[in-house]
């Protein structure tokens, strides 16, 4: 993941060195629209990738073991390849999310380069795509 950890609102504790992961066939979370929509956010992946990070629906490369998607509270952050990163910040992505508590996160700080917080963008389901093959030419 090549993050720090990080405490999403809402969404439980959440540490990249620390990650427990195993298969979610067929789970959803009525009423949580982040959850619903990271396990949406598959049709262009060539392989289910629907997973669990320390309680938390997420994205995860069945190979390398790398998370490219995940619920963060009523939000979302996903992976961007970089030479889609102007376009999604353009599509309604962004790289801070002010909470209703006041509190502001920069995905960068908390993640590293190349996360955004998602826009609902119809995009976002190929730029996932695109990690997902460059992760996939790197494990090579």
């Amino acid at each position: 993941l090549n993050a720090r950890s990080s405490n999403p609102p809402n969404a439980g504790a959440f540490s990249p060195r620390t990650m427990a992961l195993r298969p979610l066939p067929g789970h959803r979370c009525p009423g949580e629209k982040s959850f619903q929509n990271i396990f949406e956010m598959t049709s262009k992946l060539p392989e289910d990738c629907r997973a669990v990070v320390n309680g938390t629906p997420a994205l995860v490369h069945p190979v390398v073991g790398v998370v490219i998607a995940l619920a963060w509270g009523a939000q979302y952050a996903i992976r961007i390849p970089h030479q889609s990163m102007g376009k999604a910040l353009e599509r309604g992505c962004k790289r801070e999310q002010d909470w209703t508590g006041g509190e502001t996160t920069v995905i960068e700080h908390e993640l590293g380069v190349g996360w955004v917080f998602g826009g609902w963008a119809e995009e976002e389901k190929v730029w996932l795509a695109d990690v997902y093959s460059e992760l996939t030419i790197v494990a090579g």
